[in-house]
């Protein structure tokens, strides 16, 4: 006889060649000895040796060794010669069939709350404790959500600076699904800074929301409880900036812009609370801020302090202030105000353009500010006169570079100086670098150009001056006894600064000021003026740098931005010295504590 081929499938199947027969030993558990019982297996399968493929399965092949015991697992449990012929069917433990009855349970169940859904929606939110709202009654309500979802999604370039009607000027914005937030437990208003920041950990820390920026807190409607109804001439709906005293003039001022520009949208009167500012009061320094944001209702009073809430946003009357900004003006602010269809510095393009927008309309210098300001353009411009010599200035050449030294307790973010301050030769190289860079093909006196120094080290401010080959200018060198008895006479470190006199306190903010208004040239808005500001140079880790960029505004600032958000380092004003452009995006609107 011809020695059969090899099996080619399976490793343990039955050859489909019916002329091939398989010879086993005769145990007791063996299939040959069960065939002689009454039903040969191999004759099934001998029987059906075309449809092996098909119809044969793994229980019906010799999976195990033929001399195994049927008491392994390994063994065909339907092949037990104990079992009677139906023994082949599974068997299941009660275990199995529990878990089986639950999960057909549990598919009815679902089926049930979706039909319930498709059929009643917002009846499951009810039963299970979440608000529903229905969709005509949202729109009525609160149209301006209607309004932000459609600038959501178009992103134009106004979608931030646009105005909508907000729901919290209505006379019943809340309706019965409002909860009340209690400030039982204060007896003076407005609470202080810290105060409100407990006030916004106790609201924000109950849950995570995932929803709109302006959406209302899953836990539903929170604000306080209101007169009703309110005094004649209040204002209906407010959002006020707190001046906290806590951080810098810069820091404050940027977090200022965004929240102005935040009024301006959701048009609601802007307000500034200043009863714990340590710089004097907002109209020491500045104009008022409602002459060039009067708001919907110009001529209204504040609203009672009691009323002002710090979270959540949607209250009628919502104060910010440093402190608090970190829940307002974080991850959930860029997502709902950065562009998403644009790459790193272009993202930002919208907030940058609604902060701009705040420090020439919303905050400006008051007369007396600007005086001081003006004096110190003046003394600049001498210095710049006797610069060009017997020459007259051309046309565009009345400008000059400012260069922001910071010392005391801010400390440099990028890689090459952290941890240690920023040496005053790297601020020397830029200057010079920034001059040819800008100024190739132009004199040699455009590339030596006028420099005004700001810093709140003296030291610091003397030895870059003398390392400078070119005219400088700084406060504390001033020939005005006015301008150099408000210059910085020591590194700023906010805790310092606290403990100051009040009447000292009050002079180094005017002197801070006019250094902001020479550094980034924020209120440069006249052709008048007898210099204009070209270059800022500058560490991102100051909030002065920050705003230099503003001032400068978007395309002096950073040049022809490409579509990647790249910043054009060919023509970019704006010189960060500090990052140097290693970590994206490259500039930010403010600073988060």
């Amino acid at each position: 006889m011809p020695r059969p081929n090899p099996l080619q499938k399976f490793s343990s199947a039955l050859s489909s060649n019916a002329d091939y027969q398989v010879l086993t030993p005769r145990t007791p558990h063996s299939r040959t000895a069960r065939a002689e019982e009454g039903e040969s297996v191999f004759a099934k399968l001998q029987a059906n040796a075309n449809d092996f493929d098909d119809g044969v399965t793994y229980e019906q092949q010799q999976s195990a060794p033929l001399l195994h015991s049927s008491a392994s697992g390994r063994f065909p449990a339907g092949l037990n010669p104990k079992e009677d012929d139906d023994a082949e069917k599974v068997r299941l433990s009660p275990l199995t069939k529990a878990c089986g009855v639950f999960g057909v349970v549990l598919a009815g169940v679902l089926l049930v709350m979706a039909v319930v859904s498709w059929s009643s929606p917002g009846t499951l939110q009810r039963y299970l404790g979440f608000a529903a709202v229905d969709p005509a009654q949202m729109q009525a309500q609160s149209p301006e959500k209607v309004i932000v979802a459609t600038a959501s999604e178009s992103h134009s370039e106004s979608s931030f600076p646009a105005q909508a009607t907000d729901h919290a000027q209505s006379p019943n914005p809340h309706g019965s699904n409002m909860q009340s937030i209690s400030y039982a437990n204060y007896t003076t208003f407005p609470l202080t800074p810290v105060q409100y920041l407990q006030e916004c950990g106790k609201q924000m820390s109950g849950f995570m929301s995932h929803g709109d920026y302006w959406d209302v807190s899953p836990m539903g409607e929170m604000d306080v409880e209101h007169e009703d109804p309110p005094q004649t001439g209040t204002c209906k709906s407010t959002i006020t900036y707190m001046l906290s005293g806590r951080v810098g003039l810069a820091a404050d001022l940027a977090l200022m812009a965004a929240t102005a520009a935040l009024a301006r949208e959701r048009n609601r009167t802007f307000l500034v609370e200043d009863s714990f500012w340590n710089r004097g009061k907002w109209k020491d320094h500045f104009q008022d801020v409602r002459i060039g944001q009067p708001g919907p209702e110009p001529d209204c009073r504040p609203p009672p302090a009691k009323e002002m809430v710090a979270c959540p946003r949607t209250g009628r009357h919502w104060i910010v202030n440093s402190y608090t900004a970190k829940f307002h003006l974080g991850h959930t602010f860029e997502d709902h105000y950065e562009n998403p269809f644009k790459h790193e510095l272009n993202r930002q393009k919208e907030i940058f353009q609604a902060s701009e927008e705040s420090f020439r309309t919303t905050i400006r210098p008051n007369r007396e500010t600007t005086r001081l300001i003006n004096l110190a353009k003046q003394e600049l411009a001498r210095v710049f006169m006797a610069h060009l010599g017997d020459r007259d200035p051309t046309r565009g050449e009345n400008t000059y570079f400012s260069v922001h030294v910071r010392r005391g307790d801010r400390i440099p973010q990028g890689w090459e100086y952290h941890r240690k301050p920023i040496p005053a030769q790297v601020y020397h190289d830029y200057i010079n670098e920034t001059a040819v860079r800008l100024y190739r093909d132009a004199d040699d006196i455009r590339r030596t150009p006028v420099v005004y120094i700001a810093s709140d080290s003296p030291e610091s401010a003397s030895e870059l001056e003398s390392m400078y080959k070119g005219p400088s200018f700084h406060l504390g060198k001033s020939s005005i006894q006015e301008l150099k008895a408000i210059a910085s006479d020591s590194e700023y470190r906010q805790n310092e600064f606290n403990e100051l006199p009040a009447a000292k306190q009050f002079s180094l903010n005017k002197g801070a000021i006019v250094d902001l208004a020479m550094v980034t040239g924020l209120w440069d808005h006249s052709q008048s003026e007898p210099l204009m500001l070209d270059a800022a140079i500058c560490a991102v880790s100051s909030t002065f740098c920050k705003l230099a960029a503003i001032g400068l505004g978007w395309d002096d600032a950073f040049g022809q931005v490409d579509d990647m958000g790249s910043i054009d380092n060919v023509r970019k004003r704006w010189v960060d010295l500090d990052t140097k452009g290693s970590e994206l995006p490259v500039w930010r609107p403010f600073e988060l504590f």
